[in-house]
């Protein structure tokens, strides 16, 4: 059964040194070995969860009992060993374990919702494009965004027509012809962010159509 404690009662009783290395309660022997989290970095979407998997070495030092920490409120919080991400902010969390005293962490970065408010720009384009990402279609578990740099500019809304599967992007600008117009798919079920290789100069044209879609393909 996992534990969350704060960072100032873990101070009291604690002395930690660095990620995966040992840290001791007074009295008590530290068996050697090691514990390193499956992830050390995450990018996860506000509402989304997300398990760690504290990997021991040897098996025989799991109890089964962990001890999370995060070193600020209100951004994630542990539900058994999950993320749940609550706000956008990062965050460092912390697994211990309870027989062995080992330590590893995770830095989180916890994002907004993909949403774009159309008020703050002044021109538009659209793209009609055949999306695949691992020879599948996306679907609900995936979101689909247009970024400039790392500002997002829109999203994929999935559409048919003439039996024709494809994404609609409305994608968002300040300047008619100036910006470099790149894609990237989140996966809500395990938090990954994946970049399409393809991108596209914003013109505030139409591109493509439902007979002749723009490709956006990621192997």
């Amino acid at each position: 059964m996992p534990f969350l404690l704060s960072w100032m009662g873990l101070a009291a009783v604690l002395l930690l040194t660095s990620c995966g290395e040992f840290f001791e309660f007074e009295g008590f022997a530290t068996p050697a070995g090691t514990m390193t989290l499956d992830r050390h970095e995450v990018n996860i979407m506000v509402g989304d969860s997300l398990l760690l998997t504290p990997i021991f070495d040897p098996d025989t030092l799991s109890n089964g009992s962990v001890y999370w920490m995060t070193d600020q409120d209100g951004v994630v919080e542990m539900v058994k060993d999950s993320i749940v991400a609550l706000a956008p902010g990062l965050v460092l969390v912390t697994a211990m374990s309870v027989s062995a005293q080992l330590i590893d962490t995770c830095r989180v970065n916890v994002m907004p919702v993909w949403q774009v408010n159309p008020l703050d720009y002044l021109f538009d384009m659209v793209v009609y494009a055949d999306v695949s990402v691992h020879g599948q279609r996306p679907d609900s578990t995936m979101v689909v965004g247009a970024f400039c740099g790392d500002e997002l500019r829109g999203i994929g809304e999935a559409r048919q027509a003439f039996g024709i599967d494809f994404m609609e992007f409305r994608i968002w600008s300040q300047y008619r012809e100036r910006d470099s117009i790149n894609f990237r798919c989140y996966h809500h079920d395990n938090a990954v962010i994946e970049h399409f290789p393809d991108s596209l100069a914003f013109d505030g044209e139409t591109h493509g159509m439902p007979s002749q879609l723009f490709k956006l393909t990621l192997e």
